[in-house]
């Protein structure tokens, strides 16, 4: 299992990307719902393209995507969970509604790669890159 603060790197995240059989991203995600709101997008439901901007942090990384679905090299498994922001604007530190919401954040994601490992390995360490 790898983290990775994916940030503003962009294209450079290509290769992390189509490495990884599963790929769980955790972002603020504007899915037009109240602020607070916690999103989970999967698979195919993820918008692969800029014209439909999830968040500021993620304007390169949608092309990533795009171009790793284009070369036939997208995870198996890919899931968005974050949380509806007030505010997309740039700044620093978490608005108070993201920081009531991350603890809820926090626990999908971790029950989803939870049942990653368990479906992929029995239990054991999955390891997202191949």
């Amino acid at each position: 299992m790898e983290y990775l603060d994916g940030g503003a790197l962009g294209l450079s995240l290509l290769p992390v990307v189509e490495d990884s059989c599963c790929l769980l991203v955790l972002d603020a995600i504007d899915a037009g719902q109240p602020p607070g709101t916690l999103i989970e997008i999967e698979g195919k439901q993820t918008p692969l393209y800029s014209v439909q901007k999830l968040s500021e942090h993620q304007v390169g990384f949608q092309e990533v995507l795009a171009l790793a679905r284009f070369r036939q090299r997208l995870p198996d498994r890919l899931r968005l969970v974050g949380a509806q922001p007030c505010d997309l604007s740039t700044g620093i530190g978490l608005s108070p509604v993201l920081q009531e919401i991350l603890p809820a954040v926090v626990q999908r994601a971790a029950e989803i790669v939870s049942d990653w490992q368990g479906v992929d390995q029995g239990n054991q360490l999955l390891s997202l890159r191949e």
